[in-house]
This record gives structure tokens, sequence and C-alpha cells, in this order.
């Protein structure tokens, strides 16, 4: 049963890809990110038609802190294995986090486009 387990171990660290790299600590650049996920499915989650100004200040500001936060990793000491097997869990949460704003960025898309700020989303 040892043995299954440590070779188990032994693939899933083998599938890591390149170590990523980091500057700050990975888990809190994803908590970066994932904060501001929240705002932006909370500025989403508001718009009901109009002026989608808001939600827009909000996706811009999301992309900000994407490529801020790509910069600090490419920047930053590598990631050892263990550290980057550490990140699935949180990785996949925030994967989720995203995929439910973009459902409701989805759903808004008519009203959106009814305000003729279509061209405008990214």
């Amino acid at each position: 049963m040892k043995f299954s387990g440590l070779f188990t171990l032994a693939l899933a660290t083998a599938a890591i890809a390149t170590p990523a790299k980091r500057a700050d600590s990975a888990a809190d650049i994803i908590d970066n990110i994932s904060a501001q996920v929240d705002k932006f499915d909370a500025a989403v989650s508001a718009y009901s038609g109009g002026d989608p100004q808001k939600t827009l200040d909000a996706s811009d500001e999301l992309i900000k802190v994407i490529k801020s936060s790509v910069e600090q990793v490419n920047s930053g000491p590598e990631l050892s294995n263990s550290d980057a097997l550490a990140l699935t869990s949180p990785v996949q949460d925030l994967t989720d986090k995203v995929e439910g704003v973009v459902d409701k960025v989805i759903s808004a898309k008519s009203e959106v486009v009814k305000a003729g700020a279509g061209g405008k989303v990214k």
C-alpha cells in the first residue's frame, strides 16, 4: 500500500511541467487574482442594463491584476515541484470561480449589447 502511494506521488510530481517562477508566495498571487475575480463578479452581478462602465472598469482592473501577477511569477524564483503540487487545489478553486463569472458575463451579453458596449468587452 505504501508503494502505490509513493508511486502515485512520484507520477504526479513527474507530470508537473517545468517549474514556474514566483516573486511573492504563489498562493498569495492566486489569492490576489481571486479577490479581483470576486470584485468583477460583484460588478457583473450588479449589472442589469444601461451604462456598463462599472463592469468594464472591474474587467480592466482584473486584467491589470492578472498581467501584474504573471510578471511577478515570471520575475521570481523558481517554484519547487512540491510547491507547485500544493497549488493544484487553489488553482482549481480559482478556475471554478472564473467559470462562474464567465457564465454570468455570457448571461449579461444581451444587456451589454443593448447598451451599445458590445465592442468594448475584452
